[in-house]
This record gives structure tokens, C-alpha cells and sequence, in this order.
């Protein structure tokens, strides 16, 4: 199915890709560390650029995934520290 120049299977299939990076960078570090989750993304983003400017498709798809497990992983961080937060640490 696809909508423009939309294919909605390959939008699934990058989510379930991106799902499956995310569940198993968590599964391996035991949690989210957030400074390495975000040197991680930086590095993968700039690392899919690269490989797009060289036409190289797969391999700047797959990169991308990986920046943006990283960047759900840090989101996850960022939700367990507000719930761990005290209300009263919230406010400031």
C-alpha cells in the first residue's frame, strides 16, 4: 500500500526495526545510559549522512535506525528520571 511516494510497509518496517534496536541496546546496557545513548546517536546520524551522500541506501537506513534507537533511547531515559523525580524536585 502506499500513499505518494509513501510505502507503508517500509514505514513499519523501519519502526519494528528501530523497536527492535531500541529493546535490544536496552536489554544490553541494563537500562539507558543517556550520555552514551546520545554520543551513540550523533555518531550514527552523521554516519548515515555520510553513507546517503555516497549513495549508499541500505547501509544510510540502517544507520539512521540506529541514531534513532538511540534517540528513544534517551526519550526512555528522560521518562524514568521524571518518574523518579520527586514532585517537589519537579517544580524547579
Amino acid at each position: 500500500m502506499s500513499d505518494g511516494n509513501i510505502i507503508f510497509d517500509d514505514v513499519s518496517a523501519v519502526l519494528l526495526d528501530v523497536t527492535d534496536r531500541t529493546r535490544k541496546w536496552i536489554e544490553q546496557s541494563r537500562g539507558c545510559d543517556i550520555q552514551e545513548a546520545l554520543g551513540r546517536m550523533n555518531q550514527m546520524a552523521e554516519s548515515g549522512i555520510q553513507a546517503a551522500n555516497l549513495y549508499e541506501m541500505e547501509r544510510a537506513a540502517g544507520d539512521l535506525a540506529e541514531a534513532a534507537a538511540m534517540a528513544a533511547c534517551v526519550a526512555i531515559g528522560f521518562k524514568t528520571l521524571l518518574r523518579n523525580t520527586p514532585p517537589a524536585e519537579k517544580m524547579h
